[in-house]
């Protein structure tokens, strides 16, 4: 079974955006905070990442050795649901 997925670039860049401010927002104690900013802005109203699609999470550190990866191939929660709670299973 072929899957093709295409995101734009900047929905690419929202979902970064979104995994790194989740890991800044949990360091600090409140990750909540991080899904509230990103579904107040626009980038937070794109319809594919609103979408529920299949999602892994990956960090690596600076000397790119693989630190945490987490993720589903079958889901019913939105991309953007995902990326918030793999970062955090991810890193913690």
């Amino acid at each position: 079974m072929e899957c093709k997925l295409e995101f734009s670039a900047e929905d690419q860049r929202v979902l970064l955006s979104l995994a790194r401010n989740t890991l800044v927002s949990a360091l600090k104690g409140n990750p909540k905070e991080a899904m509230r900013k990103f579904l107040e802005t626009a980038a937070g109203q794109s319809a594919a990442l609103q979408e529920p699609h299949p999602c892994f999470v990956s960090l690596q550190t600076k000397g790119h050795r693989l630190r945490g990866c987490i993720g589903c191939l079958a889901t019913n929660a939105p991309l953007c649901e995902n990326v918030f709670e793999y970062a955090q299973l991810a890193a913690f």
